[in-house]
């Protein structure tokens, strides 16, 4: 009924929004400092607010399409050892890196007027790009781990903090965080 989507679709909201809310802010200290130190003080929290509205909001679209990616996945066990297996090798692809990388990159932030907002907007959501290509499949897993998502939860957090504050390297086919040369 519509009641229940309407319902469903808020505890959805709301979850996923706790979600972003407990994992986001460490693996985002490095952005946020950057655009606290650069941007105006009377301007400061109007600068931060639009970068975190563009974080969260494509936060908020990833999780609307892995939530209907892991319905999918659920119907049978064949889909989610597949899923499992393709979540693995995308971990350990250049592709994954170049993403892990590219958020390394730090824009040219405009400090004046509307266009420092923009700027900061399209940071935000350039930034949250990159992060869900880098993790969003991890998170698939979480989503998966039905009986487990606290735990799983938690696990993808420390790795993705780990990981995202580690020097960029050169991709290349590679055991996540594992160190080695570059």
């Amino acid at each position: 009924t519509a009641t229940r989507l309407f319902y469903a679709s808020g505890h959805f909201t709301a979850m996923w929004l706790a979600m972003i809310l407990a994992m986001a802010p460490p693996l985002l200290l490095r952005e946020i400092g950057r655009l606290w130190r650069t941007s105006l003080h009377r301007l400061r929290h109007v600068t931060l607010a639009w970068f975190v509205c563009g974080y969260v909001g494509l936060w908020l679209l990833v999780g609307v399409a892995l939530t209907v990616f892991a319905g999918w996945l659920t119907v049978s066990s064949e889909r989610i050892a597949a899923a499992v297996a393709l979540v693995a090798l995308w971990h350990c692809s250049p592709a994954r890196q170049r993403c892990l990388n590219a958020c390394h990159r730090a824009p040219t932030l405009r400090v004046f007027g509307t266009a420092a907002q923009w700027d900061s907007l399209r940071y935000g959501v350039s930034t949250g790009w990159y992060c869900a290509w880098a993790c969003g499949l991890a998170m698939l897993l979480v989503l998966l781990a039905k009986d487990h998502h606290l735990l799983g939860m938690a696990l993808v957090g420390v790795v993705a903090t780990v990981e995202r504050h580690l020097p960029a390297r050169r991709p290349g086919w590679r055991l996540p965080i594992v160190r080695g040369r570059s």
